[in-house]
C-alpha cells in the first residue's frame, strides 16, 4: 500500500514521525524503517536526529549576539539544515520548515534594516515574498506548535506593517487608506 502513496505523503509522514514520534507509528517505507540513522557512502553512521537537535540548540544563542554575528550563525545553521535534508529524507520536512523560517527572519531583518521604504516597487515585491513564505509555513507543514505558529504570524504582521509604512510614505492616496483599513482588519484577525 505504501508504494502507491504520492511522494509528498511520505514527506509529511516523515515530518510527523519526527515531530510527533509518540503519536505516529514507525512504518516500513520502501524496504527501510523510518529511522533517523543514515548510512552515508563512507560507511560511517550519522545520527541526523541528534545533529538536528544540536543544530537547533545553537539557535538559542542568537538572541544574545550582535546582529552581524547572529546573521552569520543563522546562515551556518541554514547550511547545516540543508545538509540534513541531503542526508536524511526522514528529517527533510523538519529541516526545510526550520530553514524556511530562518530565511523569513533574515529577509525581514534585512528589509527593515535597509530602511528603503521609498522604493515602493522593490519593497512591495520583497514584502509579498515574505507574506507568501509565511503562508507556505502555515499551510504546508503540519504539526507546528502554537508557539511556533505565533512566531510565523508575528513575521507576517511585521511584513504587513512594513507594507503599510511603504504605502503611506510613498503617497497619500485612497489606496493608502484602503491598505490601512486592510491592515486594521488583519490586526483584528491576529487578536483572535
Amino acid at each position: 500500500m505504501v508504494p502507491l502513496l504520492p511522494e509528498h505523503t511520505l514527506r509529511h509522514y516523515s515530518y510527523l514521525r519526527d515531530s510527533l514520534p509518540h503519536m505516529v507509528p514507525n512504518l516500513q517505507l520502501h524496504g527501510h524503517t523510518a529511522s533517523s540513522d543514515v548510512e552515508p557512502p563512507g560507511g560511517q553512521s550519522v545520527n541526523t536526529q541528534q545533529f538536528l537537535k544540536e543544530t537547533l540548540q545553537r539557535l538559542d544563542k542568537v538572541d544574545f549576539m550582535d546582529k552581524q554575528t547572529g546573521h552569520e550563525l543563522l546562515a551556518m545553521v541554514k547550511q547545516d539544515l540543508q545538509r540534513i535534508t541531503e542526508l536524511s529524507p526522514q528529517q527533510e520536512a523538519t529541516a526545510e520548515c526550520i530553514s524556511m523560517f530562518i530565511e523569513l527572519k533574515l529577509m525581514l531583518e534585512q528589509f527593515l534594516g535597509n530602511n528603503n521604504f521609498r522604493n515602493q516597487s522593490s519593497s512591495a515585491q520583497r514584502i509579498e515574498k515574505i507574506v507568501a513564505l509565511t503562508g507556505q509555513l502555515e499551510y504546508l507543514y503540519l504539526g507546528i506548535s502554537v508557539r511556533d505558529m505565533a512566531m510565523v504570524y508575528q513575521i507576517r504582521l511585521a511584513a504587513y506593517s512594513a507594507k503599510v509604512l511603504c504605502m503611506v510614505k510613498a503617497s497619500h492616496t485612497q489606496q493608502s487608506l484602503d491598505l490601512c483599513q486592510a491592515f486594521t482588519e488583519k490586526m483584528a484577525q491576529m487578536k483572535k
